[in-house]
């Protein structure tokens, strides 16, 4: 990987489909790879390339965690999220406020099911995910539409496999997953 970020941003544009198996690679394989290097470059890389996705998407899932257990519920089984989490916003005094919240499942982003809780709980404050492990296997995210939709990230694992090219609510989720400091938390607002 070193020599791979060593290169002019043109060459290590054309070596994006490397990028992608090397990230896949030194993640099964627990090798420590420069994050913040292949990070820069891809940030600099030109998006209307199809590997840019698919190169992104294995950055993410290598700077992500691993699950704490394979055997996580399916979020979606119960389509009304009922967790809640409370946030505090710059000041000591906490906010009490309540969002909807799943948390400790796991979520299919493009699952058909995932639809109806999108619409319904991104219309307002938007849909808190808490300690979930979070997949995308490259199908449509279907958003609420005409309105402002957003996902909290908690403390969350994330494994994606994005079509080529993504859908304009799957690249807005790569780029906002990537280019976070916080590789398990962040916010996403999707724009329609």
């Amino acid at each position: 990987m070193q020599r791979i970020v060593a290169l002019p941003q043109k060459e290590f544009d054309d070596s994006l489909a490397e990028v992608k198996t090397t990230l896949a690679v030194a993640k099964s394989e627990s090798i420590s790879v420069p994050v913040p290097e292949v990070q820069k470059k891809l940030k600099s890389s030109d998006r209307d390339k199809p590997e840019f996705w698919q190169a992104s998407a294995s950055l993410i899932n290598y700077r992500s965690m691993q699950p704490p257990t394979a055997n996580l519920p399916d979020c979606l089984d119960d389509l009304n999220p009922r967790g809640s989490m409370y946030l505090a916003h710059g000041s000591k005094e906490v906010k009490d406020l309540k969002l909807p919240t799943y948390s400790n499942c796991k979520i299919a982003l493009d699952d058909p099911r995932a639809r109806e809780v999108f619409d319904r709980e991104m219309r307002t404050l938007g849909l808190v995910m808490n300690k979930c492990l979070v997949l995308w296997h490259g199908g449509p995210i279907v958003l609420p539409a005409n309105a402002p939709a957003s996902l909290r990230f908690v403390d969350c694992y994330f494994e994606f496999t994005p079509g080529v090219p993504p859908d304009k609510p799957g690249k807005t989720l790569l780029a906002s997953v990537m280019r976070s400091p916080d590789p398990s938390s962040m916010t996403v607002n999707f724009a329609n």
